[in-house]
């Protein structure tokens, strides 16, 4: 069973519901049970309660018989990514690396977030790791830190870690957790340098989408660049960054159904505020809610 934890007002959700989990794009899911689970729904607080939503989207391979963690994604993806991702969780056999990658999937599930972390290290020394596994690893173990309020390990981490990540939508997501890292932590110099690691990662992906990645996930780049570059008192790049994230998202929304155009919303909404333009953007959701009534976002 693939259940997918996503909330009406998460703009990685529904682009990935709408451009990715398809079979068109992701044969492997036809293989699986599909299981959508609104977070803010009160009569999935049960399965929430054993399958925690740890970022949105997060995503559940469950054994149906056993219900156990047989893998779990954190985030977007693109389509190639989720596709060999259920093909190595779903193996009746695993290696090494993916059986230490499927435990800390599992601790982490329970809540049992050192034995996770210990796990997630011990998976990235394994000689046999490939590179789709290294990404999800890292990406897991910073989110781990981060829940853990281990700030300094987490900065470490993002010091070493971030610019051997390839352009992907996994790069992303580390970035953006290590922002958030370096946002809780005592240490000034540290965070700094944490920031700047971030911010080369995050400036390259938002200049260049790459392969399998979607309009939403280069649009979030921009956004996160955005912030490492307040955060590091750089508001000329700041502003550059604001305006990059527009360019993509007005690309995106080119001949696009009212439904599609709804995806980048917050992220337009948000940058026009940003830029000064808080008219325009107030603009756009009365019309998108005018074309879309039954909505959660443009009135919220």
């Amino acid at each position: 069973m693939l259940a997918d934890l996503w909330a009406p007002w998460c703009h990685t959700c529904l682009s990935m519901q709408a451009l990715v989990l398809t079979e068109a794009q992701v044969p492997e899911l036809a293989q699986v049970v599909r299981l959508a689970i609104d977070t803010e729904r009160s009569e999935n607080e049960q399965f929430l309660q054993r399958y925690p939503a740890v970022v949105w989207p997060t995503f559940y391979l469950i054994d149906p018989e056993t219900r156990r963690v047989r893998g779990r994604w954190l985030g977007g993806a693109s389509p190639e990514q989720l596709g060999q991702w259920l093909r190595e969780a779903s193996g009746g056999s695993a290696g090494e690396a993916e059986a230490v990658l499927r435990q800390a999937d599992e601790q982490a599930a329970q809540r049992q977030l050192p034995e996770a972390e210990a796990s997630y290290r011990d998976a990235l020394t394994k000689p046999e790791l490939e590179p789709a596994q290294r990404n999800r690893a890292l990406v897991a173990l910073v989110s781990t830190l981060l829940k853990q309020k281990k700030f300094s390990e987490c900065l470490q981490l993002a010091r070493d870690e971030a610019a051997q990540l390839p352009p992907s939508v996994s790069a992303v997501d580390f970035s953006a957790s290590a922002l958030s890292c370096a946002d809780g932590a005592a240490d000034p110099t540290q965070a700094r340098a944490a920031r700047l690691a971030a911010e080369a990662v995050l400036a390259r992906d938002c200049s260049t989408r790459a392969p399998g990645v979607s309009a939403d996930d280069q649009a979030d780049a921009c956004d996160n660049l955005r912030g490492a570059r307040v955060a590091l008192g750089e508001l000329a790049g700041a502003t550059r960054a604001a305006e990059q994230a527009l360019a993509v998202i007005d690309a995106a929304c080119v001949g696009a159904a009212p439904e599609l155009q709804a995806i980048y919303d917050w992220h337009r909404s948000s940058t026009l505020v940003y830029l000064g333009r808080s008219q325009q953007a107030i603009t756009l959701l009365e019309e998108r809610e005018r074309a879309l009534p039954n909505s959660y976002n443009p009135p919220h």
